[in-house]
């Protein structure tokens, strides 16, 4: 094989390597002020986090519910529900290497009392209900593809579109 052609061959090999370590995450900046947004997404990028999908956008109950379903048996749920549906908010896609934990590292503790210094929730956040941002967990709750396989995501995007953004992506 030529010179050039192992080059090529390991630079693809490199580039499909570097590829599969990447993981993509999504990340929702809850009802906050746009200059405090500006700062998280600046600290999301500074710990190696590109933000490749952003909209802005007004949750419903439903939206809300099924963002944090997780939350459900939480007594400050009911209190979540109304603070995420009274103002605008922005979700995104951020992807990284080990993005997942990255973020969760980032975010600090849901009680911003307890977070740890530097973190976002610890420096933004006021409560464990306006704490900043939701964010997935864990791997399984970032990545979910059943509403492709399972044919929903066709309402998933007419869901979104039902939030009149003004924010439509960001590269």
């Amino acid at each position: 094989m030529s010179p050039f052609l192992q080059l090529y061959e390991k630079s693809v090999s490199k580039t499909k390597h570097d590829a599969m370590l990447l993981q993509r995450t999504f990340a929702m900046i809850k009802p906050i002020p746009t200059k405090t947004a500006g700062k998280i997404l600046t600290l999301f990028h500074e710990n190696g986090l590109r933000v490749t999908k952003m909209k802005k956008a007004r949750l419903t109950a439903d939206d809300a519910i099924m963002l944090c379903r997780e939350l459900k048996t939480d007594p400050t749920f009911p209190f979540l529900l109304d603070y995420l549906t009274g103002e605008l908010v922005y979700g995104m896609e951020l992807v990284g290497t080990d993005a997942v934990s990255v973020c969760v590292k980032i975010l600090g503790d849901q009680d911003p009392a307890k977070a740890a210094s530097g973190t976002i929730r610890a420096l933004y956040g006021l409560d464990p209900v306006r704490n900043c941002v939701h964010a997935s967990t864990t791997v399984d709750n970032a990545v979910q593809p059943h509403a492709v396989r399972e044919g929903k995501l066709g309402a998933a995007l007419e869901c979104i579109a039902e939030g009149g953004f003004d924010v439509t992506a960001l590269n």
